[in-house]
């Protein structure tokens, strides 16, 4: 499905080697800034859809939006909300934490603090509920799903791997095998998305 993008306005910035100083590595912060750069339109919405699944809510990936006024052309919900439906086919994008902020009132952050409720799909496709009696959030979301991102940034492949096996065995449990299950789909996703070659398969 196509989005189209009518007045979109391209803006870029004056120093590039300032630029990816001020994003502090953060993936989120450098795709929505490497957007604002692009030449061409398809890789302007190529860096913006790499944000919706490194970027850790939908505030996160507004605020960066508004760094760079007119990039997309309209307001970041109504932008965030109409690409989301349009990659809703894409199992990664409509996973990622800033369409499920969009799409699930439970886990967003819009209109105020954020729920500490977090629903996740598990290994074998089920979607669980993480409520915050024995799990620590972030941002609206499970510590646990928040460091796999950072991970991914800090460390690539071997350190995403390590974090996926990690809770790989832990799948099993009787009690928390469901979050550990989602932790693992979760690394899993990311693990796809930033290209690494999968060494086991996504079974407890």
């Amino acid at each position: 499905m196509h989005l189209v993008l009518a007045g979109l306005v391209l803006v870029g910035v004056a120093c590039d080697a300032d630029a990816e100083q001020q994003s502090g590595g953060d993936p989120c912060v450098r795709s929505i800034e490497r957007a604002s750069r692009a030449a061409e339109i398809s890789d302007q919405i190529e860096f913006l859809d790499s944000a919706l699944l490194s970027c850790r809510s939908f505030t996160a990936y507004d605020a960066q939006l508004g760094r760079y006024p007119g990039i997309i052309g309209y307001d970041g919900l109504t932008y965030v909300s109409t690409r989301c439906a349009a990659l809703a086919d894409d199992e990664l994008v409509s996973a990622s934490a800033v369409c499920t902020d969009i799409a699930s009132p439970t886990s967003s952050t819009l209109g105020g603090a954020p729920a500490l409720e977090y629903v996740g799909q598990t290994l074998d496709g089920r979607e669980v509920t993480i409520g915050p009696d024995d799990t620590e959030f972030v941002e609206g979301k499970p510590v646990a799903i928040v460091a796999i991102v950072d991970i991914a940034a800090e460390d690539g492949c071997i350190g995403v791997e390590a974090e996926r096996d990690r809770w790989l065995a832990e799948a099993n449990d009787p009690v928390t095998g469901d979050e550990a299950s989602i932790y693992a789909q979760h690394a899993e996703n990311v693990l796809a998305f930033i290209g690494c070659e999968l060494s086991t398969t996504t079974s407890p």
